[in-house]
């Protein structure tokens, strides 16, 4: 805020306003051309001392002040001093303000639309009565501003529509009462934001269509109560945001098309009691964003969330309800769900786009991931007691899956053929044939408990050919004998795979049994079996060949000798 003062010995008179002298503010653009000019009372500080000090009502409308302090005040024996009625519309506080310790008596104290200019602003320690406190459309200077450890009564708190300097604003360890809370329109600049430790009452707060500078901002162990909880349309600049260990009430939590910087996002151990918590559209930006250890009530919506290249951290989170990241777009990062209660609720990825997805867990209830693509899905030390869905109706691009000491008691839906299972095991990388093996027999019998018996054929010869890969390279055999016996376990399993896919091919085992026929029936021509009857003919030997291998007998041909 760019500005000069000139003291003018000319009345001033506007809305019972009257002063002796006129206080005029000219006010400059950042080339230092004047974009506006303004006109207050200009009041001395000591006149607004007697009235302090005498109980009178403090009316500083249209006031000019300068350095206002409360330091030549009357204490009481708390060591506050006490300010009957207050009220400063439209004002102008020059050269810093000092509100520390004031206790002010319950009723309406206004600020509204007033501008704080050069200097620091400090509330610390101060209380405000039950009534409405007004702050809305007020212009702060690039100072520090400071509520801290100032208690609010009842009434509500209007902070709408402000418009903070570059300084810091400091609203930590502070007790606020039952009514609305209200900063939705503010722009802060980029100094950082403090909310940490403070109570908020069980009135709603909103922090809609807020705008922040590039400071940090912390609501970390803030305490909200049973109201509204509104960051709507929040922008946030490129600082960390910290609401680690906040405790969220059991209001309505709503963070839709949120934008966040580049900087960290923390809701770690954060504590969710509502029925419902919203991140629909929000944009998570580039950096990391941790949720671990959080705790969520109610349903959770991340549909249509963006999250850019950072990590994404939800381990040992507790859901209660549903959770939802139906077409959410996730970037090159990994999403960690590791040791996480999903509870008796839905976890739903219908068409989100994510890189790398980690869970380990047990599903209670319904979990929905189709993907529109993933290349990377690991399921670790799982236990699925109900419908784990990865068949969607439209064509999945899931690169890599993983099933690692899983275990299903539930059924898992997949559709072997449209979700091209069988790459997507064998891409694995890091595993080994034994571990793929048993991904496979995993699915073989999930398919089995399904009726989907065609798919268990295919899941079976997977996991024996598996199998058998993983004996002829001796994988868990320690020693040489025990590698030997392997290998020739899977010589034999290979001619097993060859003549029947481990017999689940009857066309391959009735063409394997035609081909031995007639290759015996060759040799058999070659040596001349036959007789008189028959002949000696090719025919004869083909005959032979087939009741030889069908175990028939009847005698009436054999060799010559």
């Amino acid at each position: 805020m760019n500005y000069s003062v000139s003291i003018e010995e000319r009345e001033f008179n506007r809305k019972n306003t009257v002063s002796s002298k006129t206080a005029v503010i000219e006010f400059y653009d950042n080339e230092g051309a004047v974009v506006d000019i303004q006109e207050f009372a200009y009041i001395e500080m000591k006149t607004i001392e007697d009235m302090i000090n005498n109980n009178r009502y403090v009316n500083l409308d249209y006031c000019y002040i300068s350095n206002f302090t409360l330091q030549n005040c009357i204490q009481n024996k708390t060591g506050y001093v006490y300010i009957k009625r207050f009220t400063a519309l439209y004002a102008f506080f020059d050269d810093g303000v000092d509100f520390c310790k004031a206790e002010f008596e319950h009723g309406y104290v206004e600020f509204a639309l007033s501008k704080f200019g050069n200097g620091n602003v400090y509330f610390c320690e101060t209380t405000f009565g039950n009534g409405n406190l007004d702050f809305s459309g007020v212009q702060f200077g690039d100072g520090i501003i400071s509520f801290l450890s100032t208690k609010f009564g009842t009434g509500n708190v209007f902070f709408n529509k402000v418009q903070f300097g570059t300084g810091d604003f400091e609203f930590s360890d502070v007790h606020l009462g039952n009514g609305i809370i209200d900063f939705s329109g503010s722009q802060f600049g980029d100094g950082d934001l403090d909310f940490s430790n403070s109570q908020f009452g069980n009135g709603d707060v909103l922090f809609s269509d807020v705008s922040i500078g590039n400071g940090t901002v912390s609501f970390s162990n803030a305490k909200f109560n049973n109201g509204e909880i509104d960051f709507s349309n929040v922008c946030f600049g490129a600082g960390d945001v910290d609401f680690s260990t906040v405790n969220f009430g059991t209001g309505f939590v709503k963070f839709p098309n949120v934008k966040f910087g580049d900087g960290s996002i923390n809701f770690t151990g954060s504590y969710f009691r509502g029925k419902v918590i919203v991140f629909t559209g929000t944009n998570f930006g580039n950096g990391p964003v941790r949720f671990a250890y959080a705790n969520f009530n109610g349903n959770v919506d991340f549909s249509f969330a963006k999250f850019e290249d950072g990590d994404i951290d939800f381990s040992y989170v507790n859901f209660g309800g549903d959770i939802y990241f139906t077409e959410a777009t996730f970037g090159q990062g990994t999403i960690n769900f590791l040791r996480v209660n999903f509870g008796n609720g839905q976890l739903g990825f219908d068409n989100a786009v994510v890189d790398k997805v980690f869970l380990i867990g047990q599903f209670h209830g319904r979990v929905d991931m189709c993907f529109h693509s993933c290349n990377l899905l690991k399921f670790d030390s799982c236990v699925i007691h109900n419908l784990l869905n990865l068949a969607a109706d439209h064509e999945v691009s899931i690169n890599e899956i993983q099933f690692i000491n899983c275990i299903n008691f539930g059924q898992i839906q997949i559709d072997w053929i449209r979700n091209n299972v069988k790459k997507m095991i064998r891409n694995q990388g890091t595993t080994d044939y034994y571990s793929k093996a048993e991904q496979f027999r995993l699915l073989k019998e999930n398919f089995h408990t399904m009726g989907k018996y065609e798919y268990e054929d295919l899941a079976y010869v997977q996991f024996k050919r598996c199998e058998t890969w993983s004996k002829w390279r001796g994988e868990n055999q320690r020693n040489i004998v025990n590698k030997l016996c392997a290998k020739t376990s899977s010589i034999l399993q290979f001619i097993a795979d060859f003549i029947g896919a481990y017999g689940t091919s009857p066309v391959r085992i009735f063409a394997c049994l035609i081909l031995n026929i007639f290759i015996f029936g060759l040799v058999f021509y070659r040596f001349g079996v036959g007789t008189e009857k028959l002949g000696y003919g090719l025919s004869a030997a083909l005959y032979y060949s087939a009741i030889t291998s069908f175990t028939v007998g009847y005698g009436d041909i054999s060799p010559p000798s």
